[in-house]
């Protein structure tokens, strides 16, 4: 009995991860016009200045806008969007480069609406996404545990 129920278990858990959207889906996703570059570097370039010790220091590279799907975690739906990545590269505390690090923000209708952010130590393979909520908001800066 027990080994039918964790059999179960185990089934639900893995049929509820939603998978991600395939590329002919994200392609014909209906999502509104791209951001113009001017409102990508303003979002990018004002969320780096919040979060960065030297923002002064920063380099900053855009890839282009591409449209793409995220999803917050393993469990949740995918969300349509159009993102840019962007490699940074900014002085520490020590006045010391900390070397590139990748950047996803996903827009929507103009706005900003989430950033995959590298964690500490910049590990590239394991990012946090930061919803934006009402007011430019982030979750965190709304006081919802992430």
């Amino acid at each position: 009995m027990k080994h039918t129920l964790l059999t179960v278990a185990m089934c639900v858990l893995f049929t509820s991860c939603s998978s991600m959207p395939t590329t002919t889906q994200i392609k014909s996703a209906e999502i509104g016009t791209a951001p113009s570059d001017d409102v990508v570097k303003s979002a990018v370039n004002g969320y780096l200045n919040r979060t960065l010790k030297d923002p002064a220091s920063a380099q900053v590279g855009y890839s282009k806008v591409y449209k793409t799907a995220y999803r917050r975690n393993a469990f949740s739906s995918p969300k349509f969007a159009w993102g840019v990545t962007c490699s940074v590269n900014a002085r520490n505390s020590y006045g010391g480069y900390v070397g590139s690090q990748s950047y996803c923000f996903y827009f929507l209708d103009d706005k900003l609406v989430a950033i995959r952010v590298p964690l500490e130590g910049g590990r590239v393979l394991h990012h946090a996404l930061v919803e934006i909520g009402p007011g430019g908001r982030t979750a965190a800066q709304a006081g919802v545990n992430n």
